[in-house]
């Protein structure tokens, strides 16, 4: 499967309010927006990142302060066509197919979320928009992503 014009580093976009949602911006509030953007690119069912933007920060929470809907996300998504499935972290050993991961963890006493898109390969899964430096991640699995963020919580389901 070709990769094709992945974003690899949200900070790397605009940090203007207003960018995201109302009062939200791309580099901290707009990884659910990447993240449904680079599982469509690795499905090659492209769209504009604008259409992404524009769509999920108009209904993102907080006004954009506080990230994309998650409800927003998959409607979004199966506006597109896309088969969504929530999976149980057993259920993803697998490890074949593209992923949307929301996972919740703890930063300076603050309860914090973070979409990632997944690519499952044979032996890893590669996570892309998962590192302020901008570099592809690879995890044996989605339990080891839980682990190294210290996740609270996780959610991943398989777009088809």
């Amino acid at each position: 499967m070709e990769k094709r014009a992945l974003i690899t580093k949200q900070t790397s976009y605009s940090q203007d309010k207003g960018t995201y949602g109302k009062k939200g911006n791309i580099a901290e509030n707009g990884c659910g927006a990447i993240a449904a953007y680079n599982a469509c690119q690795l499905l090659e069912r492209p769209f504009p990142f604008q259409e992404a933007l524009l769509v999920l920060g108009s209904s993102a929470l907080g006004h954009g302060r506080m990230g994309t809907n998650p409800f927003a996300l998959l409607r979004f998504l199966k506006a597109k066509g896309l088969k969504l499935r929530l999976r149980r972290l057993s259920k993803t050993q697998d490890k074949k197919g593209v992923y949307i991961v929301l996972y919740l963890y703890s930063y300076k006493g603050r309860l914090s979320g973070h979409y990632v898109t997944l690519y499952g390969q044979d032996n890893c899964f590669l996570a892309y928009n998962d590192s302020h430096d901008g570099q592809i991640k690879e995890y044996a699995s989605i339990r080891e992503l839980k682990k190294i963020h210290k996740a609270k919580a996780l959610w991943a389901w398989q777009i088809k």
